[in-house]
């Protein structure tokens, strides 16, 4: 196959029929004198034979009308009105709708400030040595020390 042999599109194009008369006589012209070429035709018709054998699938049911009776009922849907509403409590008058949240805002707060206020009265509490820092000590632990007074760092 060389530059100017036509591409396997035009050739499938040719066997389906979809070219323009001068493309055909001009795709007819060269598959009589290009043995390459006309050696892929003809692999394309077997191919276009072989998927024409093929059998068709038959449906048990036509699907088309099934789904065109779904549209049908689909059209004949009826409306709902909108559903009434109900009487507002008077808290919803008077905050808007926004008791819940506004109920909650005052309920965190309010625990805030209780739990709080127990932080804030409970006793002083010992501090709490980190273990982790031990290896800055100036015995690090699992050392020997080279003497007892050495050793008494106050741990």
């Amino acid at each position: 196959m060389n530059e100017s042999c036509p591409r396997n599109t035009a050739l499938s194009a040719f066997l389906d029929q979809a070219l323009s008369g001068q493309e055909k006589a001009e795709l007819q012209d060269h598959l009589h004198h290009c043995p390459i070429c006309s050696g892929q035709f003809a692999q394309l018709q077997q191919l276009h034979v072989a998927f024409q054998e093929i059998p068709k699938p038959v449906l048990n049911f036509d699907l088309a009308n099934m789904l065109e009776g779904r549209l049908q009922a689909g059209r004949q849907i009826k409306t709902l009105p909108p559903p009434v509403r109900k009487l507002h409590t008077l808290l919803d008058r008077l905050m808007g709708g926004w008791w819940l949240p506004a109920g909650s805002a005052a309920m965190a707060l309010t625990l805030g400030l209780v739990f709080g206020g127990q932080l804030y009265n409970a006793p002083p509490q010992e501090p709490v040595k980190m273990m982790a820092m031990n290896v800055f000590d100036s015995i690090p632990p699992g050392n020997i020390c080279a003497g007892t007074p050495l050793c008494n760092t106050g741990s």
